[in-house]
């Protein structure tokens, strides 16, 4: 430690100097940084998104349902999707690492997670999921 973290800023220095003092870790007097966590936003993906959009591993792949079926996602959607969760959120990073982390854990999340078994377990109804 040193003596500055012991300082009360409502002190004024002895120099005479009328700025705040920094902080010891860097940060600016009052101003406290929020931020929120990859999990979090992905959370908040899974909130907005779980009702049309599930993931299988074993394929690789985001499927996206389109009132009557289940289509394949080509065209980064879920990434598209993911990049709004962060715009959406003042806290959140905007990087293109930050919005493929919401991605990612989205597909692990338990709401979008399907397995190549749970397709076509009837063979009249194509495309489908047992609910």
């Amino acid at each position: 430690m040193t003596m500055t973290d012991f300082l009360d800023d409502d002190i004024p220095p002895i120099d005479g100097n009328t700025k705040p003092r920094p902080k010891p870790n860097g940060q600016k007097p009052g101003k406290q940084k929020v931020t929120i966590t990859e999990d979090e936003l992905a959370i908040e993906f899974t909130q907005r998104h779980a009702h049309e959009l599930v993931y299988v591993a074993e394929w690789g792949r985001w499927l996206y349902w389109e009132k009557t079926h289940w289509r394949p996602e080509n065209t980064l959607a879920a990434f598209d999707l993911a990049r709004n969760v962060a715009r959406d959120n003042p806290a959140a990073p905007k990087d293109a690492k930050t919005v493929a982390a919401i991605e990612r854990r989205a597909r692990a999340d338990r709401a979008h997670a399907r397995l190549v078994d749970d397709w076509n377990l009837d063979d009249w109804f194509l495309s489908t999921m047992e609910e």
